[in-house]
């Protein structure tokens, strides 16, 4: 063979991937949001954690989870879901009630769950988590359940690259 039909064909595969790369990402990145809404809206003030008390092992990100919980219910019609940075590649995930001010530990993150990024809805209970493993790319999705969240649905869903796609997607 020529290495101008070797070139061709090199490209063309590597454009098929890519191009397969990103219907994939197209095609996974929307969760069914409605089927999972939310009980209600919360509309009264917002109430902040108690860091001396109940919600202390938070106190270390406290400036954020506030700054976040300030802004109101982004999540599940009353809960703020905050992210922060914990290193290269690493997000932490708290998740506050702005009716109550208590701060509830998400499953996901860390360096467990490197590149993660999330999908919410304000009037829906359902999160849709991405992050990479390794070479892999991961989903899971998480249903607030009043209380906690109920994991469900995790799969390798494909290369690296799908979760690269998905958070260039925004």
């Amino acid at each position: 063979m020529t290495t101008t039909r070797l070139l061709r064909r090199a490209l063309s595969a590597a454009l098929l991937s890519c191009l397969a790369t990103a219907a994939v990402a197209q095609n996974i990145r929307h969760g069914d949001f409605g089927a999972f809404p939310a009980a209600s809206t919360y509309s009264g003030p917002v109430r902040l954690p108690d860091f001396k008390g109940r919600d202390r092992d938070w106190n270390d990100y406290r400036t954020r989870i506030r700054e976040g919980m300030k802004g109101g219910a982004n999540f599940a019609g009353k809960l703020a879901v905050i992210t922060f940075g914990c290193g290269t590649g690493c997000r932490g995930v708290a998740v506050g009630d702005v009716s109550t001010g208590r701060v509830h530990q998400f499953p996901l993150g860390g360096e467990n769950n490197m590149y993660l990024e999330l999908r919410y809805s304000p009037n829906s209970r359902l999160i849709v988590a991405y992050w990479e493993d390794g070479d892999r790319c991961m989903r899971e999705n998480l249903e607030w359940t009043g209380s906690g969240f109920r994991q469900f649905g995790g799969k390798d869903i494909g290369a690296s690259e799908v979760c690269s796609k998905i958070a260039m997607a925004d």
